[in-house]
Formats: structure tokens, sequence, C-alpha cells
């Protein structure tokens, strides 16, 4: 942990307008990661493709990774910035922590793409996008021994409401796993905001309480079971879209089926050439 200089703080309160901007932008992000890989296996025949064909895949869908990532990750480096200027004498410097190692992105692929079903890559990309966001959060929070709490925004699952209930709190190495934060996944827009001192906060924001009493009124002897009741209680409110989901993606299984082989072929060159500017 760096040493660190503690100003005399003045109240900073990042107003809910400015936090629901930054969240706006890191989803136009991920979206574009996302869209990106749709349109490129868009009527695909996944179980078709060659190795060879995969691999150039993989390799221009990292330099869109990157590319995202690196905007993500600057976008957290000025939230850092901002919510620890008043705080910190000696923020000399904010990493940047872009996810840029292409062999999770090749484990990535080649480890979903045996299920046929193109969304689920192209929300494993979506995903590394924000991991660079949130690690840079994270990993400047651990560097300068600041607080975080993870701040739910739109519909918000189980696990993402267990970590809210916890608050503010400062940031550990228990929050990393395989070096990430260990607790990011695609379709969410919740994230980490930061803090060192308790004089920062994000408007709209009450230290957790009101996951707190969703968390802890849910039944369940620990956190595994109390999450899994919530799970389900989650996907009873939300049952009928959740089948318009599921009918959305047998549908478009059924779709792919009937492709052929050279169909297939003919449009993943199609849209190397469409795509290759990236």
């Amino acid at each position: 942990m760096a040493k660190r200089k503690v100003k005399k703080t003045q109240p900073v309160r990042m107003s809910e307008e400015a936090w629901n901007e930054y969240i706006r932008r890191l989803r136009l992000l991920s979206d574009d990661t996302y869209n990106w890989v749709m349109k490129w296996l868009d009527g695909l025949d996944i179980a078709g493709l060659s190795d060879a064909e995969w691999n150039r895949f993989v390799n221009l869908l990292y330099i869109k990774v990157v590319k995202n990532g690196e905007a993500a990750a600057t976008l957290s480096a000025e939230l850092f910035e901002y919510m620890t200027q008043n705080s910190l004498e000696n923020l000399a410097h904010v990493d940047m922590f872009v996810n840029d190692d292409i062999r999770e992105l090749y484990r990535m692929v080649y480890g979903v793409k045996k299920y046929g079903n193109p969304k689920l890559i192209a929300e494993g990309a979506s995903r590394y996008v924000k991991l660079s966001s949130v690690d840079t959060v994270l990993g400047n929070a651990l560097k300068y021994g600041c607080e975080v709490a993870w701040i739910p925004h739109g519909d918000t699952c189980a696990f993402c409401i267990a970590l809210a209930s916890n608050g503010w709190q400062p940031a550990s190495e228990k929050l990393v796993k395989n070096g990430h934060a260990e607790h990011v996944h695609a379709n969410c827009d919740c994230t980490f905001a930061v803090r060192y001192s308790r004089d920062v906060d994000v408007e709209g924001y009450d230290d957790g309480k009101k996951y707190r009493k969703i968390y802890y009124d849910t039944e369940g002897s620990d956190s595994s079971e109390r999450i899994k009741n919530l799970r389900r209680e989650l996907d009873a409110e939300n049952k009928e879209e959740i089948k318009k989901q599921q009918h959305e993606a047998y549908e478009e299984r059924k779709k792919r089926k009937e492709q052929t082989e050279a169909d297939a072929k003919a449009s993943f060159k199609e849209a190397s050439e469409r795509f290759f500017d990236i």
C-alpha cells in the first residue's frame, strides 16, 4: 500500500446525475463490444467454423476488447481522481488495469463456443471490458487504502444485492480472485464507487441500508443459502421475462441450425471484410 498524506477534507458528493452518466458511458462501451461480436457471428453455424477462423476472430476481438477496455479504464481512473481529489495529497499516479491478456480471451471463447450460442461469447467479451473499469477502481483503492462500495443500478441480481448490503468497506484482497474483481458479470450496470474520506459519497446512496434489509430479510442459514433463496424470489418476480428470453434463445438456435456450413463460412468471410477496420 502506498504511503500517503491526508488532506483536511472538504465534503464531496457526486451527484446522482453525474453517477448515472458515468454508468451510461461504461454501458456504451460494453454494448459496443457485445454488438460487435453479435454482428460478426450473426447467422453463422458456430460449430462449423475451423480453428483458423476462430483464431482470426479472437485476434480481432482482442483488439476491440482492449480498445474499449482502455476507454473504460480511463473513465474509472477519472472517477477515482474525482472522488479522492480532496482526500489524498500525494495522488501522483492512478494506474489503469486494462484487461489485455489474450490467453484469457481465448479460454473464454473456446470455453463457451461449444454451446453454439453467440450471446455467450458477446456477454463474455463485454464482461472483459467492464473488468478493465472495475479492476481500475479496485486496484487503485487497494494501492491507496481506500473504501469501496458496490452500488446497484437498474435490475439487480441476488449476488449484487448481497455485495451492496456490505455498504462502504475497506478495499481488500478478498474482493479479488484470479487477478480480477471476482463478482463482475455481463448484463449488469452495478459497479464500485470509491472514497478515502467519509466526507465523500454518491448522492442517493444510503450506505447499503436498502440492500441490507432485502438481504437479511431473506431466509437462509448462511450467505450461500440466502443468495440462492433471494435468486429464487427474483426469478419468480421476473418469470415472464425469463420465459421470453428462453423462447428467443430457442428461436436463435433453431435458425442457426438450419444454416448450411457453406453459407456460414461465406458469411464469416463477408463479416471479416466488413469489420476488419475496427
